[in-house]
């Protein structure tokens, strides 16, 4: 929760010491979504670590076409 409002931004890495990778791929997820109509959502899965869903729209809008 505390790492939620950090995590979609460039080059964040909250556990960088287990997972390697430059920290872009949440940011790049979330502007794709948002070109898109749509956006990511973060949560937590008990036991399981962080869980993303995401949302885009049946009828994007025409910039995205």
């Amino acid at each position: 929760p505390a790492d939620a409002a950090r995590i979609f931004q460039r080059f964040v890495r909250v556990n960088s010491g287990a997972y390697k990778g430059a920290g872009l791929g949440l940011s790049i997820a979330q502007r794709v979504a948002a070109v898109h109509g749509g956006g990511i959502e973060v949560g937590r899965a008990s036991g399981r670590g962080a869980v993303f869903t995401l949302k885009l729209p049946e009828n994007p809008p025409l910039s995205a076409l």
